[in-house]
């Protein structure tokens, strides 16, 4: 993707306002021609960190329509592995949820048969998807049991339980995820 000056711009300002709704549209209305599914998180965004419902409602408007010319993004699932780690998994879990609407993730927690208490509190989280392993699979094997029951639809995001997310940090994985570059033409 090229960046052009006023795209530079919003970018270098959206590192210091992670949070402006109006700088998220911004951007999406600079990118909606050359990437629009680009545009269509630049909007996911906007709506999410709007400050009215009018706001919310003017950006889903932009959702839809993307939606509707076949330039919707599919949501992320984050594959997070657990052993007796609750508490680092909860920091996880909460910085996920801070920064980042719910319709743009899915969150699938991999117990590798804690003994900490964790499982039965992941149960109580009703926006996880719970693997339960009753044997410890390490890594790998509980990376893959994880994505096996993780919404085929949506991207794979692996992400260790000791991460804490930044704002942005979804956004600007998604945004590299959809570039849409082109090849560079050949000299002749």
């Amino acid at each position: 993707m090229v960046v052009n000056v006023e795209q530079e711009a919003l970018i270098s300002m959206l590192q210091t306002a992670p949070n402006s709704s109006m700088l998220y549209s911004a951007l999406g209305n600079l990118l909606e021609k050359e990437n629009p599914k680009q545009a269509f998180l630049c909007y996911q965004n906007a709506k999410f960190y709007a400050q009215t419902e009018a706001e919310k409602q003017g950006y889903q408007q932009h959702l839809d329509r993307l939606a509707a010319l076949g330039h919707k993004v599919p949501p992320v699932s984050f594959i997070i592995l657990n052993y007796n780690k609750k508490e680092i998994t909860n920091d996880c879990l909460r910085s996920i949820r801070q920064f980042n609407a719910p319709e743009t993730y899915e969150l699938v927690v991999v117990d590798n048969n804690s003994t900490d208490g964790s499982k039965a509190w992941l149960k109580t989280q009703p926006d996880v998807v719970l693997v339960d392993n009753h044997t410890n699979r390490g890594f790998a094997g509980g990376c893959n049991d994880g994505i096996k029951q993780a919404n085929p639809q949506n991207d794979i995001f692996l992400l260790n339980n000791d991460t804490i997310m930044m704002p942005n940090a979804l956004f600007t994985l998604r945004m590299n995820l959809y570039e849409d570059k082109k090849p560079e033409p050949s000299a002749v």
